[in-house]
């Protein structure tokens, strides 16, 4: 019996390494992974969009989760729903976790489109079962290689790198309790305030505006752990009007 070493357990501790494709390079690996399949480009497109939206908390959307998604993950509002319901396999526990994710409108079309009647997943082969993931990595790399990437692209390339934000979305992160103490002095206290207070905490209305600039998602449709869209929406139009959203921003980049 083999007993494993010190150097091969250190090995095995270590985080899984990749490398993120920056902006314009994930747009020609896209162009060029449409002309070889599709739907691998519409897997592609959601992991990018949902990873950029949701990695400041330290999470990320896999592969899989994806492919797993059904028809009737996508239509459970009988209206003009944006959101998909992705499940998550917690080996630990044995059960699985729900997370619910807007989608903007260009991607819910093309998500929308690739629904198949004789198939419950939106992503299906030709008998009508889910496509494997190690399916869709081939096609990847195909595209990358197409594209004149030197990397090998994979699905963990469509992250971004842990820990790391790009200049341009960093003041689009949501603000946290510590960073709040820093900057509430420059919002009106409620003694300042004219009129009926708001019943909402000031932070949760801003991340809430950051959220919305950050995924582009409606104010209308904001996930519920933000206050209603419309008293959202009305606060942001009140900051702009004063100029104050445009100096927290301005000191966030800085």
């Amino acid at each position: 019996m083999l007993v494993p070493t010190k150097k091969t357990i250190n090995h095995r501790n270590k985080k899984r390494k990749y490398r993120s494709l920056s902006g314009s390079t994930f747009r020609l690996f896209l162009k060029h992974l449409k002309n070889i399949h599709k739907a691998s480009a519409v897997v592609a497109e959601i992991l990018w969009f949902l990873n950029k939206s949701i990695h400041q908390i330290g999470n990320f959307i896999t592969l899989e989760e994806i492919l797993r998604l059904q028809v009737q993950n996508i239509a459970l509002v009988q209206e003009k729903s944006k959101w998909i319901c992705l499940y998550r396999l917690c080996s630990k526990h044995s059960h699985s976790t729900i997370t619910v994710h807007y989608l903007p409108d260009y991607l819910w079309k093309r998500l929308c489109q690739l629904i198949n009647s004789d198939s419950p997943f939106v992503f299906s082969n030709r008998n009508g079962g889910p496509i494997l993931s190690v399916q869709i990595d081939k096609l990847f790399k195909k595209a990358g290689k197409s594209a004149g990437i030197t990397k090998s692209v994979t699905s963990l390339s469509l992250r971004p790198s842990c820990g790391r934000i790009s200049s341009e979305e960093k003041h689009l992160q949501e603000v946290s309790p510590a960073e709040w103490r820093q900057l509430c002095h420059k919002f009106p206290s409620p003694v300042e305030k004219r009129g009926r207070k708001s019943k909402y905490c000031p932070r949760t209305m801003l991340n809430g505006i950051l959220y919305h600039l950050r995924t582009g998602c409606p104010f209308r449709k904001l996930p519920l752990d933000y206050p209603p869209g419309l008293s959202i929406d009305s606060q942001y139009r009140r900051w702009k009007r004063n100029g104050i959203f445009d100096d927290l921003l301005r000191e966030r980049k800085n």
